[in-house]
């Protein structure tokens, strides 16, 4: 396998925006699937400082699904499987990539989908009509019976108001009316249904199991933005409290972050924030929310 060194930082880089808005975010979903701190390493990656070894790039690679070959070969796709399968179905890369990232749940919304006949009928027919006539050189011109036109004067100025309006806008309606009736023939399926309630359920909404003090609950502004700066001193005590009081019962247990294992790590980070002014205070209020959550 010839190495390509020089593209390795900038596919690595496509290849976490392919996924994360954020390098924090890829950094921390890292770390909870694979128990792997690889921030700073990764940084050093990304910079072009340094060049992983070959297992870390396997890690890297099983995590995102992708090819060895992408990270260190002239390979231009993530995987060459997605790829074969893209041009066998016609469908674009990225495409393929999208449904592979959906949840089981989502994916079996898409296969109800198909399995209507509102959907093979109606609904992708309405959307190629749609795109059809309201396509300019197709020239579409609505044209209205003369004999209902000429019978009421409120009517006469009808077939031109009509075609000044964006045919678009027309067939949309239509396609909202088709949409109805998918959504309707997928609401007959109680197994999809409570399949999907359950799911949701279970990503978006989470049970209280205590009433929150003022002390625990986010620091406002007067104008209703994040306080930074009193938020920060709101989690720090939080955690460092937290941490002294397991100490001195002797209940301590590893926790997800190898920096910050005693009350004592944290003094440190706290101290080091203070001391560097490299580090932001959004940046820093973000590790302070990750240890919060990580030590809980």
């Amino acid at each position: 396998m010839e190495l390509h060194k020089m593209n390795f930082e900038t596919k690595l880089r496509n290849l976490i925006k392919s996924k994360y808005a954020k390098n924090t975010d890829f950094y921390k979903d890292f770390f909870d699937k694979t128990n792997v701190d690889i921030e700073k390493k990764c940084k050093q990656w990304l910079a072009g400082n340094n060049f992983p070894t070959i297992e870390s790039a396997i890690k890297i690679c099983d995590f995102f699904g992708c090819d060895l070959e992408y990270l260190f070969t002239e390979q231009n796709e993530f995987s060459r499987n997605v790829s074969d399968l893209a041009l066998e179905l016609g469908l674009d890369y990225d495409t393929i990539k999208a449904i592979q990232s959906l949840s089981l749940e989502e994916k079996h919304i898409i296969d109800a989908m198909f399995n209507t006949r509102f959907f093979q009928e109606k609904l992708i027919k309405s959307m190629q009509e749609m795109l059809y006539y309201a396509h300019s050189k197709n020239k579409t011109y609505i044209k209205l019976d003369t004999a209902l036109t000429q019978k009421d004067k409120n009517f006469k100025d009808l077939e031109q108001l009509i075609n000044e309006n964006d045919l678009i806008d027309i067939f949309s309606n239509r396609l909202a009316i088709e949409m109805h009736n998918l959504l309707e023939a997928l609401y007959q399926d109680k197994t999809l249904c409570n399949e999907i309630s359950l799911y949701y359920s279970k990503k978006y909404f989470t049970s209280h199991k205590k009433t929150l003090t003022a002390d625990e609950l986010p620091q406002l502004s007067p104008d209703g933005s994040l306080n930074s700066k009193r938020e920060i001193e709101r989690l720090e005590d939080k955690i460092l409290k937290r941490l002294e009081e397991r100490e001195k019962i002797g209940n301590h247990w590893p926790y997800k972050c190898e920096k910050v294992q005693t009350s004592s790590d944290l003094s440190r980070i706290m101290s080091e924030f203070r001391n560097n002014h490299n580090i932001t205070e959004g940046e820093y209020l973000k590790k302070l929310q990750y240890i919060d959550e990580i030590t809980k």
